[in-house]
């Protein structure tokens, strides 16, 4: 290869890799708003929240892969080998790995959530319990202490 195919495929690389770096900020942009949820309102504790998690996180992984297939299908399609190819593809492949392992941590984070929301659920659902057997006990006690009071009355005319 001339010098001239080199720097054409190493820039062509170099966009390629950016397009990928600029794929990632914008699935973390998306992404932004329900990282709230973990620790944001109730409001936004839904299983809607995070079924949208889950559907970003697919798609980003589904334009992660082709971006990469992409890239790579690029870079081996060129019959150079240089040195600096092998750089860039190991930058990618280095790169589609974090990807994935932060997939597989939003996708663990989501589900985390997921079983939170359910448990703050059965929690609440306790409390109104508790609420509702106090207000039943405050109405027995203030019942029994009205019978006293008339029983001692009673008491006080027999006498």
């Amino acid at each position: 290869h001339t010098l001239a195919e080199v720097a054409a495929e190493r820039d062509a690389t170099r966009l390629a890799l950016h397009r990928f770096c600029r794929l990632v900020d914008i699935h973390l942009h998306r992404l932004r708003p329900y990282s709230a949820v973990a620790f944001g309102s109730t409001k936004d504790r839904s299983s809607g929240g995070v079924q949208r998690v889950r559907q970003l996180l697919q798609a980003f992984e589904e334009e992660a892969r082709e971006a990469a297939t992409t890239v790579v299908a690029g870079s081996l399609g060129s019959a150079a080998t240089g040195k600096g190819h092998q750089v860039l593809r190991q930058s990618l492949t280095e790169t589609q790995r974090r990807c994935d392992s932060l997939n597989s941590d939003m996708v663990h984070q989501a589900s985390t959530h997921e079983e939170l929301v359910e448990a703050l659920g059965v929690v609440k659902d306790a409390n109104k319990r508790l609420l509702e057997q106090l207000r039943f006990q405050t109405d027995e006690i203030a019942q029994l202490t009205e019978q006293r009071v008339c029983d001692e009355e009673r008491l006080d005319h027999l006498k």
